[in-house]
């Protein structure tokens, strides 16, 4: 691993750390970096209807094997894993609530 990489896997580590905001993934809670509320309008059966949006950064060495479509519970709202994206340090996950039928 190179300088570059351990300082990098270090400071995501730390940040992740004093921030610690918790998401709950297969009845287990995981401390998270969690990213401000999105907000928009699907077009349903009736109206619309406001969908929320997140993205979640996690420790890549401590973070679970998440799943497209699994369900992630942050702040008592259920999302679904809509995006996985990883790098040598950390997983950020993109949820979505409510979820798309």
């Amino acid at each position: 691993m190179s300088q570059f990489s351990q300082a990098y896997t270090a400071a995501t580590i730390e940040a992740i750390g004093t921030i610690d905001d918790t998401i709950t993934y297969a009845g287990q809670d995981y401390s998270a970096v969690v990213g401000e509320e999105t907000y928009g309008n699907n077009l349903a059966d009736g109206g619309f209807e406001v969908s929320r949006g997140l993205r979640a950064t996690l420790v890549k060495s401590t973070a679970p094997a998440f799943r497209l479509g699994g369900r992630v519970t942050y702040n008592e709202r259920v999302y679904r894993i809509t995006g996985i994206e990883t790098d040598e340090a950390s997983i950020d996950i993109v949820l979505n609530s409510p979820e798309s039928k």
